[in-house]
């Protein structure tokens, strides 16, 4: 083996004659390597020694000695003589020696010898310090492989030892995978027969680190024997091909991302971009998805033919916006964002929205990444959107005059009134548009009527006449309403005075009264007015709507058709009013009402035929009050329904206290107003006391029959009927009821009113109205019932001709639920 470089080593045939040397052995005779091959050893030995070597080399060869040795000198070429210890060995050390190994180390001092251990060592420096390990392999034509040298590091990277090296080529192979080995033979092969640069890649199974990974370069030279021997590198690429194999997978990933985002960008239905704008002004597009070319028209091998980008295609009415848009965005480094419109080449003109974010690199060049959709169709309905709207508004400005505006007689209505008022208060207190110092109410005079008698048609005319009186009445700075069936308001300017007031008043009521044709009749109109100064109104607590509700009231309550001016008088009214008002729904809200029973009896022999409810109010400080004392607030105030249920309530606690102490009521019943009917849970409630014989009856006043239209009538009296009460009609003959109404209600029981029942005894025509009452009450198989009874000549006369039941002061005030069974149980002594 011809292994190490401080070594000098001969092969040699059984005669003595050099087959091959290295380098060493070079270096050690001052000869080339190829000089020596075939010149016999013995000869290059100085003369005392030559014998000893061919003795100690017969020894190796006859003897069958793997080794032996020698001290000797060679003699150099330039005439010095090298003093050498030599080793003989047999190759291969197998008993069929063909050659012998023959090793020389320097063993002295000489300048040669010193030179050859310095270029050894520093061999052995480079050798130890270079990345992988050296080798110089041979092979000869007898296909025969050794190394003649090889690096400590080669040996280390193969997991080999070095002596095994020594000993033959094939040792190489020892780690190495089998197909892996067969690779290097190939390629070693391939490389000595083309003498061509052997490179190759393969495995060792290292007995301490494990698998590695090896890279061996090795360049070959044919020598004139026919051998050839390569100089080589191996270096462990373990760690690199891990490195390149996560690079790799780095990769890998990196295209698999690619190509996903490439993908689910042209699945979108938006152009995906990165627009630059290099330091010089020069522009590109580094990135463009598919859907980003369709949106624009352009191919995207002519993308980057674009000159500043989009800009050349859009439209001229865009193309400035555009441009300043990208310049305050590359200036502040601000987001982009815009509409816009391009000449498309397929699809005309289209409406595209891009947003992009800037950024700006270290050598200046700005880049735009963002996106590009296209909006053409939600710019369509977005326009198609302003044109209904536009259209909607214009509904709606004509809906709110219709909202505003009644729609009969074309004069603002109440919610538009109410909406003026408060705009001119709000105006009043900040001293700007229009003010309002006067309020006009207008009611007309038995417009009822009219519609009764010429029918509702002429009732509209009517109205439409006198929307047109108010119209041609008014100023600019006046306002006039209908606020309701028959009402109107108005809401006089700033600039008139109280007398004017009253003038546009006089003015409207003069022509009110003029005749005109209505339904081919001339008629003529009046109307009440009532009117309320703002500059009147010194307690903050006054309204003017009120106060001039007030004054319109008293012009009714006074005769109708006058106009009457809010005053003092009517002012003090008014707080009175408040006051009750205020009493009375605390008096709701602590159950202050209380019932109290009207006993009614029998003609024929004075026995109880029933209790009517009259309220009364436990006043705390006026004590116990009677029902026509607030009966008109209750009514104005709204709460009469709220009382009347809470009689109901109180009476059902006296029919079962009634009943326990044995008496039987026959009938019950209460005078109530149009708004209880309304109320179907009051109605229902009262049914609740129809228990037992007792019968249960609602008294309805003759205001109330003519006071509402045919059908709400018609819906109460079923209500009614349906809950299982009785009605009666209260204060007959001093209203407007007429006998079909009568005979429409069904009622059990007429109640004649007291005025006439007072002049009974003595007035000849009273005695005969009420016997037509009675006659009239008997042809439709009811009662009749004289109310306010007060003398034993009026109950006589009544009882003479026919009145069926009395009820009045001859007999007994209303009573309190204790008192009532006491009053009983002495009539049926009285009777008795």
């Amino acid at each position: 083996m011809m292994g190490r470089a401080e070594t000098a080593a001969w092969l040699i045939d059984p005669e003595g004659c050099v087959i091959c040397a290295n380098a060493a052995a070079e270096h050690l005779l001052g000869q080339g390597t190829q000089s020596l091959v075939g010149r016999d050893i013995s000869e290059m030995l100085w003369a005392e020694d030559p014998a000893h070597f061919r003795s100690v080399l017969c020894d190796v060869l006859q003897t069958q000695q793997q080794s032996g040795t020698i001290e000797g000198a060679f003699c150099r070429d330039d005439g010095m003589a090298e003093k050498v210890c030599c080793k003989l060995n047999a190759v291969p050390p197998d008993g069929k020696t063909r050659a012998v190994l023959v090793l020389a180390q320097a063993s002295d001092d000489s300048e040669a010898g010193q030179s050859a251990r310095v270029a050894n060592k520093r061999l052995e420096t480079v050798a130890a310090n270079i990345p992988g390990g050296l080798f110089e392999y041979r092979w000869t034509p007898d296909r025969r492989t050794s190394f003649s040298y090889f690096s400590d590091k080669f040996a280390e990277l193969l997991g080999v030892s070095a002596e095994a090296l020594e000993q033959g080529g094939e040792a190489v192979f020892a780690n190495i995978p089998a197909e892996d080995a067969e690779a290097i033979q190939a390629g070693l092969a391939t490389s000595r027969k083309t003498l061509s640069l052997f490179e190759l890649r393969h495995r060792v199974m290292h007995p301490r680190k494990g698998l590695c990974w090896l890279n061996v370069w090795a360049s070959p030279v044919r020598e004139p024997d026919g051998s050839v021997v390569w100089f080589g590198k191996s270096v462990d690429i373990t760690d690199r091909l891990h490195m390149e194999r996560r690079v790799a997978e780095a990769a890998a990933e990196v295209a698999r991302a690619h190509r996903q985002l490439t993908t689910i960008s042209n699945m979108v239905e938006v152009g995906l971009f990165e627009f630059r704008e290099l330091s010089d002004g020069t522009t590109d597009f580094a990135f463009a998805n598919d859907h980003f070319c369709d949106l624009i028209g352009v191919e995207r091998h002519a993308i980057n033919g674009l000159k500043d980008g989009l800009r050349p295609l859009v439209v001229a009415d865009d193309a400035q916006d555009f441009a300043a848009g990208k310049e305050v965005s590359a200036r502040d480094l601000s987001p982009w964002t815009m509409r816009f419109r391009i000449h498309h080449p397929s699809r005309g003109e289209i409406w595209l929205s891009g947003s992009s974010v800037p950024r700006r690199e270290d050598d200046g060049t700005l880049i735009w990444a963002g996106a590009l959709s296209d909006v053409t169709e939600h710019v369509r309905r977005e326009e198609d959107l302003q044109r209904a709207h536009a259209r909607s508004e214009e509904k709606r400005a004509d809906n709110e005059q219709l909202a505003l505006h009644d729609e009969l007689t074309g004069l603002p209505n109440r919610r538009y009134y109410e909406r003026e008022v408060a705009k001119r208060a709000k105006d009043g207190g900040s001293g700007v548009g229009e003010q309002c110092s006067a309020v006009i109410r207008i009611d007309l005079d038995h417009f009822k009527q009219i519609n009764d008698t010429l029918g509702h048609e002429a009732g509209d005319q009517v109205l439409q006449h006198v929307a047109e009186i108010l119209r041609g009445s008014m100023r600019l700075v006046d306002f006039a309403a209908r606020i309701g069936g028959d009402e109107f308001s108005v809401l006089v300017g700033p600039s008139t005075a109280g007398d004017d007031a009253r003038k546009i008043a006089e003015q409207v009521r003069a022509r009110l009264g003029e005749p005109f044709a209505c339904q081919g009749f001339p008629i003529s109109l009046s109307a009440s007015f009532g009117i309320a100064h703002d500059a009147e109104m010194s307690d903050p607590n006054d309204d003017l709507q009120t106060c001039a509700d007030v004054a319109l009231y008293h012009a009714k309550e006074t005769g109708r058709n006058r106009i009457e001016s809010h005053s003092e008088r009517l002012r003090s009214g008014l707080r009175f009013s408040r006051r009750v008002a205020a009493e009375l729904e605390h008096a709701l809200e602590q159950g202050e009402f209380v019932p109290y029973f009207l006993p009614q009896l029998r003609a024929e022999d004075g026995s109880l035929a029933g209790v009517e409810i009259v309220t009364r109010w436990r006043h705390p400080i006026k004590g116990l009050t009677a029902w026509c004392d607030f009966a008109s607030a209750a009514e104005q105030l709204g709460i009469r329904a709220d009382i009347d249920r809470m009689m109901i309530d109180k009476a059902m606690s006296a029919l079962a206290y009634w009943r326990q102490t044995g008496l039987c009521v026959p009938r019950i019943s209460l005078n109530v107003g149009s708004a209880t009917l309304n109320r179907p849970e009051i109605v229902s409630a009262a049914g609740h006391l129809a228990t037992g014989s007792t019968e249960v009856s609602f008294g309805l006043a003759e205001s109330v029959l003519v006071g509402d239209t045919r059908e709400v009538f018609k819906s109460h009296l079923n209500k009614v009927h349906a809950a299982g009460l009785g009605l009666e009609i209260d204060d007959f003959g001093s209203g407007y009821a007429s006998i079909l109404a009568v005979m429409e209600i069904a009622p059990s029981v007429l109640k004649i009113d007291e005025k006439i029942v007072a002049s009974v005894a003595e007035d000849q025509k009273a005695r005969e109205t009420v016997h037509r009452i009675i006659d009239l009450a008997n042809t439709l198989g009811i009662r009749a019932l004289a109310k306010g009874v007060e003398t034993k000549p009026q109950a006589s006369t009544l009882s003479a001709i026919g009145c069926h039941e009395f009820q009045g002061g001859l007999f007994a005030q209303a009573l309190s639920e204790t008192e009532l069974p006491a009053f009983c149980r002495g009539r049926e002594r009285i009777t008795a």
